[in-house]
């Protein structure tokens, strides 16, 4: 780059590394930050390796984000903030090259408006898991993609492009199986390109050995597959799962409800949020409607529909997948497809500023304004606190400690983190009792509890045998916290049971 774009790009690295490390936070690891965290701990590559192809989890088909993430953690350690911090490299990379692809200023200022006060982003990159990294590198591709569509540039800042290119497609492709199929539909979106050929021919070295990855990437996918790692399958794929996918990466999250409050009480949750949410709606459809029009479809119909098939394509089969094979999709699992929305945004945005009518400004102006509301709330807001694993282990560790009976229904991989010691029934051994969607034949067999440590029941007392015998035997909600509830028996002051954290 000349030396007045490469100071604007270290201008805007540096912004975007300020503001997004405002996103993470210290808070407590939920349940699948604490599997890549208990991952990250291990000593040796070799015992990483045989803890992933034990369990044969979805951790086993992200090989790149957890490797990473092993390395890194050697360094920089496994504290909560730490582990998520490793995400900002991806969103700054990703971020810059979304930026400079853009032609014209006012397209990168407000491409910048829209990365920086991106709720999706902002969430995910406050989390220990590989969704922050797929977006850094959808952000790659869907940069160079732009710029090598433009009008013929220089040899060199087209071999640099078309680098980002294959950069962003093994990031894809590396993260999770899932981005493979978002590396196919960017695939196809580049053949279209009426000079795809010649510009394969120019960079055969990389052509090759971008292409050598990905044939590496599919053949190990198809290995994890055949051994039987696969994600939850604790529920399916529905409307609703489609809906909320949507509402996520529109950036809706942190204005409405919490997550668990929707989980607990579904689209009723919304209510209380339906004003804000209105508007933010209005004015977001405004925007995106105003970018998908700067297109001209007219002028290249062809191109267009390929476009919109290539992003809509892997959607459609990740939905079929989720349907097909009992696989719950969420946001998190269409992440790239965040990318090409704030790639239509931001010409939304550019074109409206462009306009110079005051109320088209103020559009702008209040949708930025919200967005940016959403993101601190995210951030911020008490409701919006992931399960507080570190919490709920400090509460049985002390009842531990005194002595008590401590039964912990909630993932394994939470306690380990947080160094609660845990054991599966008959006995404790001076551990809590790890039930698991137990049998309620089994809970009449030990020891009466002290102290019940429960999450989620959907997902840990899904046949209801935990919250039956909770009831029948008189325990009662001692304390609420985000994800939890601690049980104690009835007649028992929790403010004298339980450490004050």
């Amino acid at each position: 780059m000349p030396t007045e774009s490469r100071r604007w790009a270290w201008g805007w690295a540096l912004l975007l590394l300020v503001v997004f490390a405002v996103a993470i936070s210290g808070e407590s690891l939920w349940i699948d930050e604490a599997l890549t965290a208990t991952k990250a701990r291990t000593a040796t590559l070799g015992d990483w390796w045989r803890r992933m192809a034990d369990e044969k989890m979805s951790d086993l088909q992200m090989p790149l984000y957890m490797f990473l993430v092993w390395a890194l953690a050697k360094i920089f350690g496994t504290g909560e903030w730490a582990l998520r911090a490793l995400n900002l490299p991806w969103m700054i990379a990703g971020g810059v090259a979304f930026l400079q692809s853009f032609p014209q200023k006012s397209q990168r200022f407000a491409a910048g408006l829209v990365l920086l006060t991106a709720p999706f982003a902002w969430y995910y990159l406050n989390e220990a898991r590989p969704y922050a990294m797929q977006l850094g590198g959808a952000l790659l591709v869907v940069a160079a993609l732009q710029a090598l569509s433009q009008p013929a540039a220089p040899r060199r800042t087209e071999r640099g492009w078309f680098g980002i290119f294959c950069a962003g497609l093994l990031v894809l492709g590396g993260c999770n199986m899932l981005g493979m199929i978002w590396v196919a539909g960017a695939l196809v979106l580049a053949l279209i390109f009426p000079d795809t050929k010649q510009l394969l021919q120019r960079n055969y070295a990389l052509t090759l050995a971008t292409g050598g990855g990905l044939t590496l990437l599919t053949a190990y996918y198809f290995w994890t597959s055949s051994v039987g790692a696969r994600a939850s399958a604790v529920a399916g794929t529905g409307w609703a799962n489609v809906v909320f996918a949507g509402y996520e990466l529109a950036g809706f999250t942190g204005l409405g409800p919490s997550r668990l409050q929707l989980r607990e009480f579904g689209a009723a949750a919304l209510r209380p949020y339906l004003g804000w949410l209105g508007v933010y709606a209005v004015l977001w459809s405004f925007i995106l409607f105003r970018g998908c029009a700067s297109l001209n479809p007219g002028a290249n119909w062809r191109r267009w529909l390929g476009g919109v098939a290539c992003a809509a394509g892997p959607v459609l089969v990740l939905v079929a997948v989720g349907i097909v094979a009992h696989f719950r999709l969420l946001g998190r699992h269409v992440t790239p497809l965040a990318a090409v929305g704030f790639w239509l945004l931001t010409l939304g945005c550019a074109v409206l500023v462009r306009e110079r009518a005051w109320w088209k400004r103020g559009v702008v102006g209040f949708w930025v304004s919200l967005s940016l509301i959403s993101c601190l709330s995210l951030r911020f807001a008490p409701r919006h606190a992931r399960d507080d694993y570190r919490n709920a282990a400090t509460r049985a560790q002390v009842a531990l400690e005194r002595g008590q009976v401590v039964w912990w229904s909630a993932a394994r991989a939470g306690a380990e983190y947080y160094r609660l010691p845990t054991d599966l029934p008959p006995g404790s051994n001076g551990a809590a009792v790890e039930l698991i969607n137990v049998a309620p034949a089994a809970l009449a067999h030990l020891p009466r509890p002290d102290l019940v440590v429960a999450s989620k029941p959907d997902l840990h007392d899904a046949g209801g045998a935990l919250a039956a015998y909770l009831s029948v035997n008189g325990y009662r909600p001692a304390e609420t916290l985000a994800g939890f509830t601690i049980w104690l028996p009835a007649g028992r002051p929790s403010g004298r049971d339980l450490p004050r954290l």
